[in-house]
């Protein structure tokens, strides 16, 4: 299933993507953390933020008459390892210090996956429910 051409060529016309690395992450992630401004906050972006920063920067190069907003998607814990990655060594960096209080720690817990081999709603609040019950023994 193909899109007709005249549809694609509309699509062009309205929407622009954009394609970021890994490395274009990480050095955006250092950016903002460590704003050149130095009368701007740093600010720690997740690297899912970051994606659409960095496009949100490109379409703005691009089309300057344009504007853009992006939308923070997750906070920075959620992706402790690519932040860490990034800002990990620098002089004033703790993630300890960016965490909120409910998951400090939370990496160093017992880890509790169920495996449901049935594809069906009814086994898997069977499993809840039994689990639920070998817990509360």
């Amino acid at each position: 299933m193909g899109v007709k051409p005249e549809t694609l060529a509309k699509f062009k016309e309205i929407f622009t993507s954009r394609m970021v690395s890994d490395d274009n992450t990480i050095d955006a992630i250092k950016r903002y953390y460590y704003p050149s401004d130095k009368a701007a906050s740093p600010y720690m972006l997740d690297p899912h933020t970051d994606v659409g920063i960095h496009a949100s920067e490109s379409v703005k190069a691009q089309f300057s008459d344009y504007y853009t907003i992006s939308l923070s998607t997750a906070h920075p814990a959620k992706f402790s390892a690519a932040v860490e990655k990034a800002l990990l060594g620098t002089s004033d960096f703790t993630f300890e210090s960016v965490l909120p209080k409910e998951f400090i720690g939370l990496l160093d817990k017992e880890r509790r996956c169920l495996h449901i081999k049935e594809n069906t709603a009814e086994a898997v609040k069977r499993a809840l429910v039994d689990q639920l019950k070998k817990d509360l023994q």
